[in-house]
């Protein structure tokens, strides 16, 4: 690679590396408040099952919140790359 090339693939880098960052920054608001959710409700989740304090309807209701959070965490990334 000459030096011609090599600038013109750092410019490319920084630009691709510029607008990668822009889209992490505006997703990662969304996407931690569903990491923070998810933790939160498996933490629970695991503290009422060892206390056994849990019916079925309401362990349904934490799977499905577990479940809509790991998509939306999912979603996100992949949107972002």
């Amino acid at each position: 690679m000459n030096e011609t090339e090599r600038k013109v693939y750092l410019e490319q880098f920084n630009r691709r590396t510029h607008v990668l960052g822009r889209a992490v920054r505006i997703r990662s608001p969304y996407v931690d408040v569903l990491s923070l959710t998810q933790v939160l409700a498996l933490k629970s989740l695991r503290k009422k099952v060892d206390k056994e304090e849990l019916s079925h309807g309401k362990r349904e209701g934490y799977t499905y919140l577990i479940l809509c959070t790991v998509s939306g965490v999912a979603a996100g990334l992949q949107n972002t790359g």
